[in-house]
């Protein structure tokens, strides 16, 4: 009751202190969270100078009304500026950061100097900006938005250039550092290139000149010019920017006389007299090299027939174009050795035998056409190709015979035979019982040693150790077509069965090795071995020759000992026993 009491008193007071309740204001002073800051105090009382009604987002625009902030509303617009970069916050409202209702001494505009991130204005710090106090650039009671922007503001006395260059400082120097100059200087109709970036501006750029600066080479260059003007002003066709001494002149590109050899290590006034366009030397080779000419003219004056430009005393003369072509041990030899006179007046005869006829071993027998055999890289080096021109190749050991080996007569006055059996007759030790195709089995590496037979050919094939045994183990012989393919022929000691299971070994046996097994039994045949069948041996049941006689697959056959019902049951003892063992019954009585 009490407290009843107390809440109803304490209702009384509010409303004796506020204003009429039929009245705004009443309502509005009921409902405002706090004091204004001292400079909004004067429209305290008037809510709607910063509110509208049930319009939360129209406060925006009456902020920027009231205060006539029309470069803030600029720049949010334009998205410029602090405010243009706050993105969503701005589009939220300025209460977002400037809250109000704080109190008389309050601070809405929250500006920590320390921690403003410049780099949401349109001057981002870098460089050397970043270390500055921001009292040098924002001077004391001005808006921080009115600070200038351009470098000159700041650096007019750093200004060396006194204005000339105008004032987009930025185009050289760097915030970095004032003084690291970085102007591109391929922008201008005088791109710099090699040493010509190492030199500093005043060097050009004298008393801060920048326009009717020449641009030629004789400009700066002048007194590097040991041509004394002869050569003209352009410079630059010669000379290379790299390196005033690097020259770059193109005589194979820029001229019809192409520099090859020692030309290339020549001088230039080598050749060039005088003014380099006007007295142009003669192309001709005499020109320069007639004092070396020991032929005295009597070749002609087409010394590049035979002269190389790399030395005068290395010849070049292309033999390959007259009608005997310089290979091998040719190519070595002084042209006096031929040519006694002037080799335009001399007719030498160009058969080898003209030369060669003291090395002619065949005292002419082969013919005169040494080429057909002997080569140019060295008389004894016979280039006779043996299966081109006689369709004989020669392998193995025929590549290393002598030719008298084979021709005891002059190759082209008796052809020899080219059957194996020709030459071969006397080393036939089957004496002629296998024919005459020895090619069939001996090689021309080795007659004896290699035999290289292909049995697979042949109606036995050899499989397994077969393939290891030699020819002599089966072939008794030399006449090797008399030999059995039976395996009981060279198998008769191994069989162990005597011949009880026929001949026909490798029905079981196999190849490999004769005790490795190979009958399938359960495939082979109807009846299939099982349990104590598998520890038998084929005797134990096949008595006779499996192809003379068709084995009885009735149990009885084998266990009519065993029958202890002497026949009562019948003869189908698997009814009730098994193959593991024949004294276990399996019947199941039902």
């Amino acid at each position: 009751m009490y407290f009843r009491t107390y809440l109803l008193a304490m209702a009384l007071l509010v409303v004796a202190w506020l204003p009429a309740p039929g009245s705004a204001a009443f309502w509005e002073k009921a409902v405002m969270p706090g004091e204004l800051t001292q400079a909004h105090a004067e429209i305290e009382a008037d809510c709607d100078s910063c509110h509208e009604k049930f319009r939360k987002k129209g406060q925006v625009r009456k902020c920027l009304a009231c205060h006539e902030h029309a470069d803030i509303a600029r720049d949010i617009e334009r998205k410029e500026g602090f405010h243009g970069r706050l993105g969503r916050l701005a589009s939220d409202g300025c209460d977002t950061c400037h809250g109000e209702h704080l109190g008389r001494d309050a601070d809405i505009v929250n500006l920590d100097r320390a921690a403003f991130d410049h780099s949401r204005t349109d001057f981002a710090l870098k460089g050397g900006h970043v270390g500055l106090s921001c009292n040098a650039c924002h001077e004391e009671g001005k808006k921080f938005r009115d600070a200038p922007g351009a470098c000159i503001d700041c650096h007019k006395s750093d200004d060396a250039h006194a204005g000339k260059l105008g004032t987009q400082c930025a185009d050289c120097h760097s915030e970095s550092g004032w003084r690291k100059a970085e102007f591109d200087h391929d922008k201008t109709d005088f791109s710099l290139r090699g040493k010509h970036k190492q030199v500093a501006c005043l060097r050009c750029h004298a008393g801060n000149h920048y326009k009717g600066v020449p641009k030629t080479c004789v400009a700066c260059h002048r007194q590097n010019d040991v041509h004394n003007g002869d050569y003209g002003e352009q410079c630059q066709e010669c000379h290379s920017s790299r390196k005033w001494d690097a020259i770059i002149f193109d005589h194979d590109k820029e001229t019809d006389y192409p520099l090859r050899g020692a030309h290339r290590k020549a001088a230039c006034d080598g050749c060039h007299q005088g003014n380099l366009k006007k007295n142009k030397p003669k192309k001709q080779c005499v020109a320069c090299h007639r004092k070396d000419d020991w032929h005295k003219g009597r070749n002609g004056d087409k010394c590049e027939s035979c002269h190389r430009e790399d030395r005068w005393s290395n010849t070049q003369f292309d033999h390959s174009k007259t009608r005997f072509r310089l290979t091998g041990k040719h190519r070595d030899i002084e042209c006096v050795a031929c040519h006694k006179g002037n080799p335009r007046d001399e007719r030498n005869r160009r058969a080898c035998e003209s030369c060669h006829l003291a090395d002619d071993v065949h005292k002419g027998g082969a013919g005169p056409q040494c080429a057909d055999c002997h080569s140019p890289q060295g008389w004894k080096q016979v280039r006779f190709d043996h299966q081109r021109d006689t369709g004989f190749a020669l392998k193995g050991r025929h590549s290393k015979l002598e030719c008298f080996a084979c021709h005891r007569q002059a190759p082209k006055a008796a052809p020899l035979a080219t059957s194996c059996y020709d030459c071969h007759r006397e080393d036939d030790v089957h004496k002629g019982a296998q024919g005459r195709q020895c090619a069939r089995c001996h090689n021309e590496n080795d007659w004896a040693g290699q035999v290289r037979f292909d049995h697979d050919l042949s109606a036995f094939p050899l499989i397994g150790q077969h393939a290891l045994a030699s020819c002599e183990a089966c072939h008794e012989s030399s006449n090797f077509k008399d030999a059995s393919t039976e395996c009981v022929a060279c198998h008769k000691e191994d069989d162990v069965h005597r011949q009880t299971l026929g001949r026909d070994c490798a029905l079981c046996h196999n190849p490999n090795a004769w005790s490795a097994w190979l009958f399938d039994h359960d495939k082979q045949t109807r009846f299939r071995i099982e349990g104590a069948h598998r520890e038998l041996v084929c005797a134990d049941c096949h008595t006779r020759a499996v192809d003379e006689v068709v084995q009885s697959r009735q149990c009885v056959a084998c266990h009519a000992q065993d029958d202890v019902h002497e026949g009562d049951f019948g003869r189908r003892c698997d009814r009730c026993h098994g193959q593991d063992t024949f004294r276990n019954p399996v019947f199941n009585h039902p």
